[in-house]
């Protein structure tokens, strides 16, 4: 059996196309994944006004906040800033700017939309360990722009497992150096307990803390370090917000916040 080789012309004509295509995908890459995502898994409408978080909240605090990724959707900021429940609402958001090298496809819109709404925000960076440092530090600073009243920038630290302990330390001390070089602003470390315990705690005490964790009444970290978030559940609900959410709280009112933020 002999086989036909396609016309030269027609293998130029798919190699042209290639290299034509190849770009235009790279280029509107954020919006094609947005477009699917949302389509697959988010709804168009559903109930986004509450009673209440949906979820039990440590007594004592006054300053709660939400963060949030392409997983919550899209958001109705306003709504978000308007909600209040016995005289308490949502007074700060965190939203993941990056993760690794890949840049969160609703992030510039949740950036935008909250402050245009008058939230207080500030933007994180999912830590992927087994990549450079540096060029994950240039990568989530080139998403966004500090500017005054933001928060200071965060690195979330959830992974490592099975890896060097010495080896994601010194990332982590890596990635924290280019942000405070390049800003001036200290940056914060979110880690959950184990992790804390793992790579964090007796360390980088120049740093300040935002804790993750769930079913306990009160958070203590293993090196009795304070800490400034405590993120206490993440099935919380918020208005104008379809999915559920990550609840925190912040170890001061809301002056004391607003005296940590970026000037």
């Amino acid at each position: 059996m002999t086989t036909t080789k396609p016309p030269a012309r027609f293998k130029t004509f798919v190699f042209l196309l290639t290299v034509t295509l190849i770009p235009v995908y790279l280029l509107f890459q954020t919006k094609i994944q947005a477009y699917y995502y949302l389509k697959a898994n988010c709804r168009e409408q559903c109930k986004s006004e509450w009673d209440d978080f949906a979820v039990w909240t440590p007594p004592g605090f006054t300053t709660f906040g939400i963060d949030i990724s392409h997983h919550s959707c899209h958001i109705d900021w306003d709504e978000v800033r308007k909600m209040q429940i016995n005289g308490v609402g949502v007074q700060f958001a965190y939203m993941r700017a990056t993760k690794g090298y890949d840049v969160d496809f609703l992030f510039a819109e949740n950036w935008e939309n909250a402050r245009t709404a008058g939230m207080m925000r500030g933007a994180y960076h999912y830590f992927k360990p087994l990549l450079e440092p540096e060029l994950q530090a240039q990568k989530f600073l080139h998403s966004f722009k500090l500017q005054p009243g933001d928060l200071a920038p965060v690195l979330d630290v959830e992974e490592g497992k099975g890896l060097d302990d010495a080896f994601v330390i010194a990332g982590i001390d890596r990635f924290l150096a280019v942000l405070y070089d390049q800003t001036g602003v200290r940056p914060m470390i979110y880690t959950n307990q184990y992790y804390y315990k793992k790579y964090i705690a007796g360390r980088f005490l120049q740093y300040p803390v935002w804790i993750a964790a769930y079913g306990v009444q009160h958070v203590q970290l293993s090196d009795r370090r304070n800490w400034r978030f405590w993120q206490f559940s993440e099935l919380a609900r918020a208005n104008g917000v379809c999915e559920k959410i990550d609840l925190n709280v912040f170890a001061g009112n809301y002056q004391q916040l607003l005296g940590v933020t970026v000037k």
